[in-house]
């Protein structure tokens, strides 16, 4: 049987890393093996029931429902005809709507009907509507919760629904759009004054689709990170300029266009060397798949399985413009403070 690290996973299915580890851990959807030093191992039928869940998702049933399911029927992608699905519950007394936005946001499939919802707002180009249905959740429910279970499936169903014809071109600009300015807004709120570590945010050139790196952004900014968002689009020279003038403790760039390895490697080979001496380069995203080779030889870092780039600090090597001496006593000292500075 075959052994897969989380990244092939995330290829083989759809699925993202994120999206896997929370299935794991929330729902015990798959319970992979760990390497010795603490890799996921999955294995085919690891695999098999990722893609037979998410098969279930589209059918409308919710992760918590899927978990229920023996694993032969997940596999199989089929849905049971559940208790709750034959005998409706009698009629609830009345609530406010606070609390019933608070009850549908932990139930799963209440996010799922949620999301069907701003989705069809979308289509309508409707934002007051749309904006209600995910301005409701942030009022009762944690941020980085409403992010991880609301915004980012909200965003994957996005893209699914246009790649199927389902959602036309202006109605995914206009959705996205919103939800661009949402998460903005959430980063300025969260920003907590001056930060002790700073990650530059951007996606390189000809790369327009940020709504990754605006997630990561906010991740960031939710983990205590100063994160300077530059946006989709950026110039090499202006990245690097920018990293000088900042001294970030990290720059941070996604790709979703994939590129060829060549040019890839000719890419990230020209921003690492103009960030020599100023911040080591972090990399991610969906155009990097089966390409994390190149990333690794050429120097870059990548995102920790365990989502916390407070992981990443005890690695960080490079040396600020200010000089060796305070680069070393800078790294010493973080390596010594992540979990006091880092929730």
């Amino acid at each position: 049987m075959s052994k897969y690290r989380i990244q092939t996973v995330a290829q083989l299915t759809g699925l993202s890393s994120a999206l896997i580890r929370a299935w794991e851990a929330r729902y015990r959807l798959v319970q992979p093996e760990r390497t010795p030093s603490g890799y996921r191992l999955y294995s085919d039928e690891d695999v098999a029931v990722l893609l037979g869940a998410q098969r279930l998702v589209r059918q409308g049933m919710a992760p918590m429902q899927i978990a229920q399911l023996p694993k032969e029927q997940i596999i199989q992608g089929q849905r049971l005809l559940l208790v709750s699905d034959a005998e409706p519950p009698a009629a609830p007394a009345p609530r406010s709507a606070e609390a019933q936005d608070r009850t549908n946001l932990e139930q799963p499939l209440s996010i799922a009907e949620r999301i069907d919802r701003i989705v069809a707002a979308f289509g309508r180009f409707d934002r007051e509507q749309a904006d209600a249905l995910i301005s409701a959740p942030l009022r009762t429910m944690p941020t980085e919760q409403v992010c991880r279970e609301l915004l980012l499936p909200l965003l994957f169903e996005v893209g699914d629904r246009w790649h199927r014809g389902e959602l036309t071109v202006a109605a995914e600009h206009f959705g996205t759009t919103l939800l661009r300015n949402k998460l903005m807004s959430l980063i300025d709120e969260l920003r907590q004054g001056e930060q002790r570590f700073r990650v530059l945010c951007a996606c390189p050139p000809g790369d327009l689709h940020e709504m990754g790196l605006l997630l990561f952004a906010l991740e960031a900014t939710i983990q205590g990170w100063d994160a300077i968002y530059l946006g989709a689009n950026v110039p090499i020279g202006d990245l690097i300029q920018t990293a000088r003038k900042l001294k970030p403790t990290l720059v941070g760039l996604s790709f979703v266009l994939r590129k060829e390895p060549a040019e890839l490697r000719s890419q990230l080979a020209e921003i690492t060397t103009g960030l020599k001496g100023v911040a080591p380069l972090l990399v991610g995203g969906s155009g990097l798949r089966g390409q994390t080779e190149i990333v690794r030889t050429v120097g870059c870092l990548m995102m920790p399985e365990s989502g916390r780039l407070g992981d990443l600090l005890p690695m960080l090597t490079a040396e600020p413009a200010a000089g060796k001496s305070a680069s070393r006593g800078r790294n010493s000292e973080i390596s010594k403070n992540v979990k006091k500075f880092l929730p």
